[in-house]
């Protein structure tokens, strides 16, 4: 829903749709964690296109793709603009969200539901941990949005189009990153 404003601003937009986030879908997500090395790829795509500044990518995600961004930002220091919306805060809040913060059983068996997913996908659910890109996101240009809906709202995204135009001077790109929560 934000593409349009964007390509229609000027802006090269590349939206993703990360897996397991469509209606419908079977593929399990990680809430950002596996998914951030789909947003590199993206990233590493565009790097590759002659009409795109590689110094000049900005990510915006929503909810698990907020994550995945901030990850892949982490990782590659050059990404040095995110727009993001709603990123789980750690994983023990994606995990309730997902379930339902009002399973009565969920609370004593978070041990256990964090080891199971750790083990089943293979991930370090430690990576959803907020304070672990406080750096990351101190050293980029970061424009914080309190959810999906807010987003899309017309001045807000008229807010992203000034941010991202303000932080990325010369031939802007973003790659957008949306995820269900």
């Amino acid at each position: 829903p934000m593409d349009a404003p964007l390509h229609e601003g000027g802006f090269v937009v590349l939206a993703m749709n990360l897996p397991g986030t469509s209606s419908g879908a079977r593929q399990p997500q990680t809430f950002g964690i596996r998914e951030a090395r789909d947003v590199k790829a993206g990233v590493d795509m565009l790097r590759r296109r002659a009409y795109v500044a590689p110094d000049k990518i900005a990510l915006i995600g929503v909810g698990s793709g907020a994550n995945a961004c901030i990850i892949a930002a982490k990782q590659d220091g050059t990404l040095k603009t995110l727009v993001l919306a709603e990123p789980a805060k750690h994983f023990d809040d994606a995990f309730a969200e997902r379930m339902g913060p009002d399973q009565l059983w969920l609370p004593p068996l978070r041990s256990l539901c964090r080891w199971t997913f750790q083990v089943m996908y293979g991930v370090d659910t430690g990576e959803l941990d907020v304070n672990n890109y406080a750096s990351t996101i101190a050293d980029r240009h970061v424009l914080m949005n309190d959810g999906r809906q807010g987003l899309m709202q017309p001045t807000n995204l008229r807010a992203v189009q000034h941010f991202l135009q303000k932080h990325l001077a010369d031939q802007p790109v973003v790659a957008s990153a949306e995820a269900g929560k």
